[in-house]
């Protein structure tokens, strides 16, 4: 794992959010079965593209983007245990970390949505979500109230709580290691609780033999001229073949980056400390997470809770009728001038609401004064 940078949040998103949200909120508050949690997967390609090709917790490379959108919190149903392997171990609700829900009220947002292959979605994480102290309310958003247990590589650097280390044979000479690199096995490790947990949740001790064939078939074959030419005194030739391999080996789209370093650090420790390599997925000093992205605008003055969450419920999908009918319902609090309708109907172009006004004037169903449209 490295850290991540998600960039702007896609336009599609934000628009399925308020939708979808709206929608999942008002049938809750009315006690009805909620609708399926879907359309997050918008925001696909965008996570595929600044996560540079590669799943946000195991680092490998997908080829194929047609890989699941994962969320950080999950969305549903929820596992908060700290040892899921535990069948003895069961929340009850006296249990601080207990809640019958999962964080559905995320499930669109984009601080919580990663992309990540199938085998560390489905097959590792699940749904497990371990947490230490009380869970997050229904409908909060700041997440930081919450002590989650799994390093979220958008918010935390990884590489401060997981490392990969060396299965040293029983014969390696540091000063020879061309004769005995084929002989060692690279293992994650961790420091503190949280490099733990997430090194367990995410099954990524089963990476020992992937990751270890990468080293013995990539990496080591592209440094150990450089390993050569630097114990040979050689520094400018060094520093030259590094300059053609760092893209190769650490760039955008390489296998296993925070690994790869870990490799260098190990076989090369006073070469690397001089040469410019840099450490993948580092961020720069005094870096913060972005604010979250609020789940819903807030209600414009005027428009009670409940119309506000059926208009965006509505969003562009909504049929000619349920418009006409919300229009017909806003305007019932007017009057309303052109402008403060827009701003209170967003889901409709200028356009479209001149024409509907225009029509359900002529039908007598709304009228028009100097202050404004009145129902």
């Amino acid at each position: 794992m490295i850290a991540l940078t998600r960039g702007s949040e896609p336009e599609a998103l934000r628009k399925m959010r308020h939708w979808r949200l709206a929608d999942q909120r008002r049938k809750r508050l009315q006690n009805q079965d909620p609708p399926s949690i879907v359309g997050y997967d918008v925001a696909r390609d965008t996570l595929y593209e600044a996560q540079e090709h590669r799943c946000c917790y195991c680092g490998d490379l997908i080829r194929d983007k047609a890989q699941p959108v994962e969320h950080f919190r999950p969305k549903e149903a929820v596992d908060r245990r700290l040892y899921p392997d535990d069948p003895l171990r069961r929340l009850t609700p006296a249990d601080p970390e207990y809640i019958d829900h999962g964080y559905w009220w995320l499930a669109w947002t984009w601080e919580n949505l990663l992309f990540s292959c199938h085998i560390c979605n489905s097959g590792y994480k699940k749904t497990h979500f371990p947490i230490r102290g009380a869970t997050l309310p229904a409908w909060r958003w700041d997440v930081g109230d919450e002590h989650a247990l799994l390093i979220d590589p958008f918010r935390e650097d990884p590489m401060d709580s997981i490392y990969w280390r060396p299965e040293l044979p029983a014969l390696w000479d540091p000063l020879r290691p061309a004769d005995s690199i084929g002989g060692i096995w690279w293992v994650p490790d961790h420091k503190g609780v949280k490099g733990e947990k997430t090194v367990s949740f995410l099954g990524l001790r089963s990476l020992k033999e992937v990751v270890t064939d990468h080293v013995r078939t990539t990496v080591w074959p592209n440094v150990k001229g450089i390993f050569r030419d630097w114990n040979l005194g050689q520094r400018t030739k060094a520093r030259r073949r590094w300059a053609q391999k760092e893209n190769l080996l650490l760039g955008p789209g390489r296998r296993f980056p925070a690994a790869t370093w870990d490799v260098l650090q190990f076989l090369m420790p006073d070469m690397v400390q001089q040469l410019p390599i840099p450490r993948s997925g580092r961020r720069p000093p005094n870096w913060a997470p972005p604010p979250p992205v609020p789940g819903l605008p807030d209600a414009p003055a005027g428009v009670g809770a409940s119309l506000w969450l059926d208009i965006l419920a509505c969003g562009d999908h909504g049929s000619d009728a349920d418009k006409d009918a919300l229009l017909l319902n806003l305007c019932q609090s007017g009057p309303w001038n052109i402008d403060q309708l827009r701003d209170r109907l967003p889901i409709l172009s200028p356009v479209n609401l001149k024409a509907r006004l225009a029509r359900l004037v002529a039908s007598g169903q709304i009228t028009e004064g100097p202050q404004g449209y009145r129902a």
